[in-house]
């Protein structure tokens, strides 16, 4: 089975009927997709996605191939240009689903292959526009288009428990990331990490734990570059066969600058530790 060109999964303090208004409902997709959705929604029915400019120039189209709401929306996604080709129009897939006081949603944007520009596009578009569908659900603000976030997708050969232990133990964490780390792996509870003998220490909170699918966590203070200090990690999880596919985000940053070319490094760098660490059983922690 090839794996999809992108999958993002986000939990979100709403519900599902305010969440499927939220990507369906062109007055609001315009407060923090900076564009209007517009379709009856109905299967075979045709979308389109509109700038907000005085010529409403139409940047994306498509057909309504499913829409169940308010649980599974699926689209056919391609630019003006290329809606013609088959072999150039790809699929969007959003999932809905309650779990216990959030909903969980897993957008998949797939089929891809005819149209490598596109996906280049779509992998830093998704991120900006879904955590700032998060934002403006949650507190009634979308994030300014200005914040910047850090994003990475892992596969790695074994199961979501045991990946999701590595991630919400001192004794896992220390084993790829940090040495000098202390954790009390509950929902409210603090974590503290250690680098370079404690001249760089970070403390977080810990906001959302959803065994074995889902950690997040709060900085409440940190020095490290790139200016963590309020930003948000997150770590969701999905079962693929005998792998699990892990969907990182460091969301938050209020500027990309030098420090924050340096956080995205040293992300890439420690998911492939904890890769490493859980595939051999030897990371490359600080």
């Amino acid at each position: 089975m090839n794996r999809p060109d992108f999958v993002y999964v986000t939990y979100i303090s709403t519900t599902p009927e305010k969440l499927w208004n939220a990507l369906t409902e062109g007055e609001i997709t315009r407060l923090y997709w900076h564009h209007t959705n517009v379709s009856d929604w109905k299967p075979g029915s045709a979308w389109q996605h509109v700038r907000l400019d005085e010529a409403k120039t139409v940047d994306i189209v498509g057909k309504v191939v499913e829409s169940d709401p308010p649980r599974r929306l699926v689209l056919t996604w391609a630019s003006p240009a290329a809606a013609a080709d088959p072999a150039r129009n790809s699929r969007v897939t959003f999932e809905i689903e309650t779990v216990a006081n959030a909903v969980r949603l897993v957008v998949t944007h797939d089929e891809l292959e005819g149209d490598p520009a596109m996906g280049r596009r779509i992998s830093n578009g998704w991120p900006k526009v879904l955590s700032s569908l998060k934002s403006l659900l949650e507190t009634g603000q979308p994030l300014p288009r200005s914040w910047s976030h850090i994003m990475h997708l892992t596969t790695i050969h074994a199961s979501p428990e045991r990946v999701y232990e590595a991630l919400t133990t001192a004794e896992g964490i220390r084993a790829w990331w940090t040495r000098d780390t202390s954790l009390d792996s509950k929902v409210g509870g603090t974590g503290e990490f250690g680098f370079y003998e404690r001249q760089v220490l970070t403390k977080v909170r810990l906001t959302a734990l959803d065994p074995p699918r889902h950690v997040a966590w709060q900085t409440t203070s940190s020095n490290a570059p790139g200016g963590w200090e309020g930003t948000t990690i997150t770590f969701d999880l999905q079962a693929e066969g005998d792998n699990t596919v892990v969907s990182f985000a460091h969301r938050g940053f209020k500027e990309a600058n030098e420090g924050y070319a340096r956080v995205t490094t040293g992300w890439g760098f420690f998911l492939a530790s904890l890769q490493q660490y859980l595939e051999t059983g030897t990371g490359t922690p600080r």
